[in-house]
């Protein structure tokens, strides 16, 4: 037992009947010293009398000069209104964290303290109501009629870990701009106002959840659900850890998002999680500090099992969790600078831990700063990452996209639907990375690939250049069709080019295919035709003669897979569309599904024509010239 719990259990003694009052200054010594004394009884439950007797024993016993007096707080506006406090079902803890927070905002007040019997259940109510319109406002339903979070990077934690009263507190109280009784004489009605673009200060712990995971029941979120912790870990130690750091409001997941405990509350859980868990990362993006547990929360750092499934640097959750090391205080290490350069085993190599944090921390730079990540990136990140529930890689992955707005969280729903049906949220330029870079079509036929394959990415070529961000196309998912079911999200390109009647062919050597492209040359279409450079340059440049009217001709163009364990294509006729003809960019090697005027019905997005199935991705180093009655312009669709 530490310090602090010996001094607790000795207050606790002191406030019983027959006690003479005396506690000696080393019995409440060093944890003392961070915080204002009356916070050690904060974790006891005291009725009103016996509080003002701990208060002045506790002060005394510190060398404070307060005896049994009150403050000014206490006086006006804490003990008048414990008993409202307390059917509130609010221990002393409580009623300290939430009394302070509004005893600054009302001492501001022309008339002092208001009529706490009109005042308090008006705080109470407008602190519900805030959080109810709080999920009002964030939660939408779109076209679709998918549930949707929009302004998702505005989305505040629920709750908040006050560590000078250790009490979890409804994170809206801090952010009361104003508080302003009504004009009409004697009346009772009180009006709140919240900040709605003002961010209060407050930090964020990151850690990894442990194999030894126990659960303890606490004051410190009034035991309204289970808290896991890492066996041999205490909410204390860690409390006294971030006092040290200067910490004051703290979020920490374990205390202060709802954990699932098989009762009634489950229902409130699901409801609360729909909002809470996708935004999970935003509360470490506008946190002012983090602190980084690597080896559990509360434990010291180690050397050793940097590999471990169950480190820090392996989980999904904490690659959204991640921000640049001058905010960031590390946990565990005792004010040991020289962790950095501790060495260990990681990737299967070894390096410093500097070297393996490295990589992470330039990949959340390049996200913050230029907002937007291509998927590429994020997903073979995601790919090596461990998480207990396969639906966090997806819900971690389109937050870190950025994302105009999140899907829902339903820990029920599997990865790859919640992944499928979120395909319209994403940002125009990850949709055409996908198109145009992924090598190859959906399991299901589609033009994205599921999730499982996302996953497995094959590893681009260093040498080759990927898809432009510069990319000036337009890219819209259309409604899906209500007459068949072909349709499931399709995109709409537009301006794109398109090569028809493409015979492609594999050559001996693996991942190169020739392409023989067939045409008609006439008097009509020469002025129009610029000369091609290829391989049959002069055979070509021969029959074009000014005495023929009308040329067959056919030409030959070497296109190669970018990815090295890309799967081959089979030998046929396809048409090839890319977003403008260049050699650094890629050709979709698509399949015509139905021609214009066939059996759909008109508004089926098959009858508009230029409807594809994409088959792969091939890319030339070689200059295109072509008639434009062959290489041409336009908008297509890809299912």
């Amino acid at each position: 037992m530490n310090d602090r719990e010996n001094t607790v259990q000795k207050t606790i003694s002191l406030c019983k009947p027959g006690f003479n009052g005396v506690l000696t200054a080393q019995e409440a010594n060093s944890s003392l010293k961070h915080i204002d004394p009356r916070n050690l009884l904060c974790a006891i439950k005291l009725d009103l009398k016996r509080y003002i007797t701990a208060s002045g024993i506790v002060l005394s016993a510190t060398g404070q000069q307060c005896s049994h007096s009150l403050t000014k707080f206490e006086e006006q506006f804490l003990l008048p209104n414990m008993s409202l406090f307390s059917s509130e079902g609010f221990d002393v803890g409580t009623t300290f964290a939430i009394a302070r927070i509004v005893f600054i905002r009302i001492s501001k007040l022309e008339n002092c303290i208001p009529n706490p019997l009109g005042f308090l259940p008006a705080v109470f109510a407008a602190i519900r109501e805030e959080d109810l319109q709080r999920d009002k406002h964030h939660l939408l339903v779109d076209n679709s009629g998918q549930e949707v979070i929009k302004s998702p990077y505005k989305v505040l934690p629920r709750r908040i870990w006050d560590l000078h009263s250790n009490r979890v507190i409804e994170f809206p109280l801090l952010t009361i701009a104003r508080i302003q009784q009504s004009s009409v004489p004697r009346s009772d009605k009180w009006k709140f106002e919240f900040y709605r673009d003002h961010i209060p200060v407050f930090w964020a712990i990151t850690h990894s959840w442990t194999d030894d995971m126990r659960c303890i029941r606490t004051p410190i979120n009034g035991y309204r659900w289970p808290v896991p912790v890492p066996d041999g870990v205490s909410l204390e130690q860690v409390r006294d850890e971030l006092l040290t750091f200067g910490g004051r409001y703290v979020w920490l997941d374990v205390l202060c998002l709802r954990q699932e405990n098989g009762t009634k509350d489950e229902g409130v859980r699901a409801e609360e999680w729909k909002i809470d868990v996708p935004t999970i990362g935003n509360i470490y993006r506008t946190a002012s500090k983090i602190v980084r547990y690597l080896n559990g929360l509360g434990r010291p750092f180690s050397h050793t099992g940097w590999d471990n499934d169950r480190h820090w640097l392996q989980r999904a959750w904490t690659l959204q969790e991640i921000r640049l090391e001058d905010i960031t205080y590390a946990g565990g290490v005792k004010n040991d600078p020289m962790y950095l350069h501790a060495i260990g085993n990681y990737l299967g190599k070894t390096m410093t831990f500097r070297e393996a944090l490295t990589p992470i921390l330039q990949l959340a730079r390049h996200i913050d700063k230029d907002g937007h990540c291509e998927i590429y990136h994020l997903a073979k990140e995601m790919q090596r990452r461990r998480s207990s529930i396969p639906l966090d890689k997806v819900t971690g992955l389109f937050y870190l996209l950025r994302t105009w707005v999140l899907p829902t969280y339903s820990k029920a729903t599997p990865p790859n639907e919640a992944w499928a049906q979120s395909i319209p949220l994403l940002r125009r330029k990850t949709k055409l990375e996908l198109l145009f870079d992924f090598p190859y079509p959906g399991h299901d036929q589609r033009w994205f690939p599921s999730w499982e394959q996302l996953l497995e990415w094959p590893r681009r070529d260093p040498t080759l250049k990927h898809v432009s961000r510069k990319l000036d196309l337009d890219a819209k998912i259309l409604p899906r069709c209500q007459h068949c079911n072909d349709c499931g999200h399709p995109i709409l390109i537009e301006n794109t080019t398109i090569l028809d009647d493409v015979a492609i062919n594999e050559t001996t050597t693996p991942g190169v295919y020739t392409a023989r492209v067939k045409f008609e040359l006439t008097l009509s279409n020469l002025a129009e035709f610029r000369p091609y450079h290829g391989p049959y340059h002069d055979s070509y440049h021969n029959s074009c003669s000014p005495r023929k009217t009308s040329i067959n001709n056919c030409v030959k163009i070497t296109f190669f897979t970018i990815y090295p364990s890309q799967q081959p294509i089979a030998n046929g006729l396809y048409t090839l569309v890319t977003p403008k003809v260049s050699t650094a960019l890629n050709w979709v090697v698509a399949t015509c599904i139905l021609p214009p005027g066939s059996h759909c019905p008109k508004d089926c997005v098959l009858s508009l024509g230029n409807a594809f199935r994409k088959v792969g991705i091939l890319r030339s180093d070689q200059g295109i010239s072509l008639p434009q009655s062959k290489l041409r312009k336009g908008p297509c669709v890809f299912i």
